[in-house]
């Protein structure tokens, strides 16, 4: 029975607050008497808050996102909670939108606060990627994704111009080679 305020009390209520997540002591103990409470310090295990937009970002090793067309490109990205503590669990109600069709973009929950967006598409362009968690998007979200032509494909190619048709000796002629990839991309 411990004295507070004049009155007897059997409990007393310890409030504390962890920033970061770890495993920790911590020392319980009486002051007036500089004496530790049997089985202090205690091994208290701090885990990571639930994952928060404002606290996670688009890794700056993958920017800016590009890949060739017919080809994937992917990077993960980390979840991080409120305090910028890095995610341990998946289940996060993260979601990857692309502003259009002609790209297809997959979202793979590592399980482990990592997700992995995977994108393929067959038209080029620049195109605008958002990823949104609790519809509020994440630090760099949108974000441009450029997507190449690949090399090219010579059954796609042409050859335009006067050039083709006619010729005098001595004198220039031109012609235009348009090239195109597989997926007729120029």
């Amino acid at each position: 029975t411990l004295h507070a305020h004049g009155e007897l009390v059997k409990t007393h209520q310890v409030s504390y607050s962890v920033g970061c997540s770890g495993q920790y002591l911590l020392h319980v103990g009486l002051r007036q008497k500089e004496a530790a409470l049997p089985g202090s310090p205690f091994k208290v295990d701090v885990k990571p808050g639930p994952a928060h937009a404002p606290s996670t970002q688009l890794p700056p090793e993958s920017l800016p996102l590009q890949s060739i067309v017919g080809q994937s490109g992917s990077f993960t990205v980390r979840l991080r909670d409120k305090s910028g503590n890095l995610c341990i669990e998946g289940g996060a109600p993260l979601r990857v939108t692309l502003n259009t069709p002609a790209c297809v973009v997959n979202l793979v929950d590592n399980e482990d606060g990592s997700y992995l967006i995977k994108w393929q598409g067959e038209t080029a362009g620049t195109f605008k990627l958002s990823i949104t968690l609790n519809s509020a998007h994440i630090k760099g979200s949108p974000t441009p994704l450029t997507l190449s032509a690949a090399g090219p494909e010579m059954s796609r190619c042409e050859l335009l111009g006067d050039g083709l048709r006619r010729a005098v000796a001595g004198k220039a002629a031109s012609l235009t080679v348009r090239c195109r990839d597989a997926y007729g991309n120029e």
